[in-house]
């Protein structure tokens, strides 16, 4: 503006009043730039959105994204821009800084916004963000979460829903749940970024439990779950794609194990709950515990299956390449 004014013969140090305002005023009605370049924006944002288009799908792929980067159960769209400074900026994020600035809110159903899948399984960034804590901590936590790849409190405490798993406290991924949504790269966090994140996670917590203990499942879990019990038959299964392992139980107060005595299982009972394994072999041994949910998981994710024939079709390539090799070292 300092170099406009100039340019149109006015004087840089003119109040701004006089700009900006309308001409019944006295004004000189010249726009306000950011204004007009948001509203470029939400023209050219709603346009592509109406139309369908290949830039549309980009939008929403770019929607999709930053809604997993904030981690929040509401549409980012419509919450307060000031509060999420330390999200990765860019074209949709200015956007929707501009948006937030001007009350406008959105409603996209065809957006696929997570939700929690058990009852009292808050959200992470939520609760973090109601901590008041400061931007970089904030930034710092999410980084851990994005590399966890974890949303919500239901997908870091056991089955049971007592308690948080040590292991994600630590930073560790547990290789047994593994999420079905396409998660950004992200880089395993520096250590004191662990310890902070591990100090949020035990706040949330009293002598190892949760304060609020997760209740029944409500909902579909973006994880697919390779353990579970069969609680009429004391029987563990651990499933992995279209094989599964079964393992008699001991049940009582809870449920032990050896994990040496797994045996192939051709049949899966239908009614299974989602099961936790707790294992110390260095105080017990070959023996672990088991804890379980009240009900069994809603609407659980296909799990990722390679058929019969493209196992066959990978071995013959993989046979094919071998006997090439041996033909050319023969020099046939």
């Amino acid at each position: 503006m300092m170099a406009l004014l100039p340019k149109l013969h006015l004087n840089r140090n003119t109040s701004r009043a006089i700009i900006f305002s309308p001409e019944e005023l006295g004004g000189l009605v010249l726009p306000h730039f950011h204004t007009l370049q948001g509203t470029d924006k939400l023209k050219l944002f709603l346009g592509h959105l109406h139309l369908q288009d290949r830039t549309s799908q980009l939008i929403h792929i770019n929607l999709g994204y930053i809604q997993l980067l904030t981690g929040i159960a509401g549409f980012f769209l419509n919450c307060d821009y000031a509060q999420f400074s330390w999200v990765e900026p860019g074209w949709v994020t200015s956007l929707w800084e501009f948006t937030s600035q001007s009350n406008i809110t959105f409603s996209y159903p065809l957006l696929c916004r997570p939700s929690a899948p058990r009852e009292y399984g808050k959200f992470l960034m939520d609760y973090f963000m109601n901590l008041k804590l400061s931007h970089k901590t904030l930034e710092i936590l999410n980084h851990c979460r994005m590399y966890l790849k974890v949303i919500t409190l239901s997908d870091i405490v056991t089955a049971n829903g007592l308690s948080i798993l040590p292991e994600v406290k630590l930073g560790c991924c547990r290789e047994t749940r593994i999420s079905t949504l396409q998660w950004p790269n992200q880089g395993r966090p520096a250590p004191s970024d662990w310890m902070l994140w591990k100090a949020h996670l035990d706040s949330l917590e009293q002598h190892g439990r949760l304060c609020t203990p997760l209740g029944l499942w409500v909902g579909a879990s973006h994880q697919v779950w390779q353990h579970f019990i069969d609680v009429h038959t004391n029987r563990l299964y651990i499933l992995d794609g279209d094989s599964a392992t079964c393992f008699p139980t001991r049940s009582g107060p809870q449920y032990w194990f050896d994990v040496e005595t797994g045996i192939p299982s051709r049949l899966i009972p239908t009614e299974l709950l989602p099961a936790t394994i707790i294992h110390q072999p260095r105080l017990m041994g070959s023996l672990a515990s088991v804890v379980h949910s009240q009900n069994s998981l809603q609407n659980q994710p296909p799990r990722s299956q390679t058929s019969n024939v493209e196992k066959k079709i990978s071995m013959m390539r993989y046979y094919r390449k071998i006997l090439f090799l041996i033909l050319s070292l023969h020099g046939l």
